[in-house]
């Protein structure tokens, strides 16, 4: 039991941690960008934009503000019992660098969904401010590449890790894995 509290404690610090970073990238964002012309990072490739948005990724579903905030909502709740899943397992260890890696990855997720949460309840849209402009890409930010990046990842591990989705369902069950039986 204190090792499961001690875990959570690790959780919740990276997941506000992670937050902290945002939510501070975003406010220099919103004070130092709002209203000046695009600061050039990489010439014709990467610059800081600040821009308003009231959409997901790439603008769509404008305006579906609390459709966003109860999808974020309901995707925080599920991997938080997810992660309560996992550290309570009797296999659970941080010798397992796959099971540690979906902790953290689990916590940037959260982390990327509560900080546009945030600047979804607090100015009605995110605050995006990284434009690769070379690619014409969205406008994003470092909640967004949380999400982006733990996503990325959580598919290539499912793709190229075996028994990656045997040992989760494990974890998550309860059952004993089908080679144990």
């Amino acid at each position: 039991m204190k090792r499961r509290a001690g875990v959570l404690f690790g959780v919740a610090f990276l997941t506000a941690a992670l937050v902290v970073i945002d939510r501070l990238v975003k406010n220099w964002a919103y004070v130092s960008l709002k209203g000046q012309s695009s600061i050039q990072i990489i010439p014709g490739v990467f610059q800081l934009t600040y821009a308003q948005n009231i959409g997901a990724a790439f603008s769509i579903l404008e305006n579906a503000k609390w459709f966003f905030i109860l999808t974020a909502v309901i995707v925080m709740a599920a991997l938080a019992f997810f992660i309560g899943r996992i550290i309570s397992h009797e296999d659970f260890s941080f010798k397992n660098r796959e099971m540690t890696l979906v902790l953290i990855l689990s916590c940037m997720i959260i982390a990327g969904a509560m900080g546009n949460v945030i600047d979804r309840i607090m100015y009605g849209f995110v605050i995006d401010m990284f434009d690769f402009v070379l690619i014409h890409f969205a406008i994003f930010n470092v909640a967004d590449s949380y999400i982006v990046i733990a996503v990325i990842v959580l598919g290539l591990m499912l793709l190229f890790k075996k028994d990656f989705f045997e040992q989760m369902e494990h974890m998550i069950s309860r059952k004993k894995p089908a080679n144990d039986e």
